[in-house]
């Protein structure tokens, strides 16, 4: 998947900046998809269209959002769409934004981030889904990494050639207010870095604790920019506990719509760090798997490193805009 993270904004700041004296993208690139499935939600006070879908290994349910949109310089209109992973939401858009939240259970702390964009060239709902979404595939394979489990594709190594137009960084107004039931849980105050827009906490410090639930995001908008949409649910991914029995490793499913898993078990051969060994698994989010005997028994080596993720991605799309949100949560394995 697509993650979007502090550093990753940056990142998608610099391919900008570098991507701003081009007027299209190549056409012919490959697109690279995440391990994450998708769901989405609409706007309860609004038209809802919901439209889904389903795929090989899709987790499937039907989900009911919140959302609204003002803008004070446009009304984006009454049509929300919705989509999960395996459908597209119609329409063309000129704007999108991605709000993301990661949760470290080691540090016991959340990391938040967004960026909203701009195009002078309307592109689909479609473009951005297989830039960030893909429905999990249920197996594991054997990869052979100088780094354990690093992949650019999972860290939000964004190709802006990936996408069918140049995006630009716009201003979603000062602050997104994140609202629990408890209160304000986080406000992420707009930024300039090198003369474009993100929004994090105050410094990028990371809120400490688990994400909770039933989070609502407010957008205040800006005229000229990405307009302004409230009452937005936020996905919640569930901290994680793995155990191992033999070749079997369950956890608690977490019953999100569109969750998936994302499983690393890494091994260094005779301590050669430059030889490392992973088995990399992307999971639907349904609470156990068995991985073969013979990814386990492979090169004849234990795998007793081991790192798990929990993401949900949702897209709300609004008239001519749209959110890609996106939750995660890493886990232990249970020895």
């Amino acid at each position: 998947m697509k993650k979007i993270t502090s550093a990753v904004s940056l990142s998608i700041v610099v391919l900008l900046a570098s991507a701003c004296s081009s007027s299209g993208s190549d056409s012919d690139s490959d697109t690279t998809n995440g391990t994450t499935g998708s769901s989405t939600e609409g706007d309860a006070g609004e038209s809802n269209t919901d439209t889904s879908g389903s795929g090989e290994g899709e987790n499937t349910g039907g989900t009911t959002g919140t959302g609204s949109t003002d803008d004070g310089a446009s009304d984006q209109g009454s049509t929300t769409s919705s989509s999960t992973a395996g459908s597209s939401a119609s329409g063309d858009n000129t704007a999108f934004g991605n709000i993301s939240a990661t949760y470290s259970g080691l540090s016991d702390e959340a990391d938040w981030s967004a960026s909203f964009f701009s195009s002078a060239t309307p592109f689909p709902i479609s473009a951005l889904e297989q830039e960030y979404i893909s429905v999990p595939t249920d197996s594991c394979s054997l990869a052979d990494t100088s780094i354990p489990g690093f992949d650019p594709d999972d860290f939000g190594d964004v190709d802006i050639d990936n996408l069918p137009f140049v995006p630009e960084t716009v201003s979603a107004g000062e602050v997104i207010t994140v609202t629990s039931p408890a209160g304000t849980y986080a406000s992420l105050k707009e930024q300039s870095v090198f003369g474009f827009q993100i929004y994090q906490t105050d410094d990028g410090e990371p809120i400490a604790g688990p994400i909770p639930e039933n989070l609502v995001l407010d957008i205040p908008g800006a005229a000229g920019g990405f307009p302004a949409f409230s009452d937005v649910s936020f996905p919640y991914a569930a901290p994680l506990e793995f155990t191992q029995s033999g070749s079997e490793i369950t956890w608690t499913n977490s019953g999100e719509p569109g969750s998936s898993i994302s499983i690393i078990m890494s091994a260094i051969p005779d301590g050669n760090l430059l030889q490392q060994l992973s088995i990399e698994c992307d999971l639907i989010d349904d609470g156990s798997h068995q991985i073969s005997a013979d990814l386990l028994s492979a090169d004849n080596v234990e795998f007793p490193l081991f790192s798990g993720e929990r993401f949900i991605t949702r897209v709300v799309q609004v008239g001519g805009s749209a959110l890609i949100l996106q939750a995660s949560s890493d886990g232990f394995l249970n020895r």
